[in-house]
């Protein structure tokens, strides 16, 4: 049986296969002990062609699934999770690469320590700066987070651990057991995956090294500000959590973070595209409230909004939350728009 089952989508990425499979080619852990699940979404161009060329280069250890119909990154990674068989299990973009020994690291971690989950370090590298990078510690020590009461529970699920997955290798049986899945056909849905592993690893290594190089192309999915609507995926993303949280029971002890995270989330979002489009249509901003009012009906009594409220620092956050109480005028456009975006 191999070590890890690699399970990476492929959309359109043509360009990015053979750059992907060297850096797979000098694991130092021996692609012999990868499962690498290649998951074509439904591409328009040749990478299903081009995958399965390396498919039969690695038979032993390449596995290319195609699908018929597009259904973006959280599809595609669910369907892999259905393939897969190693005890361990990762996740990595097309177009981004990995330092030679992140897999041999992060499995010996796994192992030696019986952890549900390790985490190494990653950071964004330009294309074009990629060979003038090396793997650097960001922490002299690497260390251990045991999660055996709600307290500390809710102490790890605060942490800073980068939401992303590419970063990680899971103890497979705790994903398959606890029915841990992305939600499909949205962006950021590592925002819920990542949540579901936070309630159920029980044990985590975090490995303080920067192993896994998330390259920044100028067409990425996140890094794409022409499209705005895709944005607003992050907050469904949120709102599907708090369901799925519900559903499983474990909303209500963990219920004032969640309320708190969704808040920070709404407003973030509500500036980030003022921020980055330089202005947002009263129908939208009144859309977005009639969302937020659906999870959280008595949202103005909610503390964080009250302690919110309190500070007068932020003229932003005082105006966007003072916008649930009033008409949301052309007046009152402007001022929310003026808040992140200053008149010169």
């Amino acid at each position: 049986m191999k070590e890890i089952s690699l399970i990476v989508p492929c959309y359109n990425a043509i360009k990015y296969i053979d750059h992907f499979m060297e850096a797979l080619e000098a694991q130092t852990i021996g692609i012999n002990q990868l499962e690498v699940i290649f998951v074509d979404d439904a591409s328009t161009d040749a990478t299903f062609q081009k995958l399965c060329e390396w498919e039969q280069r690695y038979p032993e250890s390449i596995m290319v699934v195609h699908c018929e119909k597009n259904g973006k990154q959280g599809a595609a990674r669910n369907i892999g999770i259905e393939y897969a068989s190693a005890e361990y299990l990762a996740y990595a973009d097309i177009d981004d690469v990995m330092d030679p020994c992140m897999y041999e690291k992060l499995l010996i971690a796994a192992k030696q320590q019986e952890c549900d989950l390790v985490v190494c370090r990653s950071k964004k590298v330009n294309p074009h700066d990629l060979l003038n990078q090396d793997s650097k510690r960001t922490k002299e020590n690497d260390w251990i987070i045991e999660i055996d009461n709600a307290e500390k529970r809710l102490g790890f699920i605060q942490m800073d651990l980068n939401i992303a997955v590419w970063n990680k290798l899971y103890r497979r049986s705790m994903i398959s057991e606890n029915q841990v899945y992305f939600p499909e056909g949205l962006i950021y849905e590592d925002l819920f995956f990542t949540t579901l592993v936070q309630h159920y690893a029980d044990k985590v290594y975090v490995l303080e090294e920067e192993l896994y190089h998330h390259l920044i192309w100028e067409e990425s999915t996140t890094g794409d500000f022409k499209d705005w609507k895709k944005k607003l995926d992050w907050l469904y993303v949120e709102e599907l959590k708090i369901i799925e949280l519900k559903k499983r029971g474990i909303y209500d002890e963990f219920r004032e973070h969640y309320e708190n995270q969704y808040i920070i989330n709404y407003l973030n979002l509500l500036e980030y595209l003022i921020y980055y489009y330089g202005f947002i249509s009263t129908e939208l901003v009144q859309y977005l409230q009639l969302r937020v009012i659906k999870f959280f009906p008595e949202f103005m009594q909610l503390n964080t909004v009250i302690q919110l409220l309190k500070r007068d620092e932020n003229d932003f956050i005082r105006i966007a939350l003072e916008g649930f109480m009033q008409e949301v005028t052309s007046e009152y456009m402007e001022r929310l728009v003026y808040s992140v975006l200053p008149r010169e």
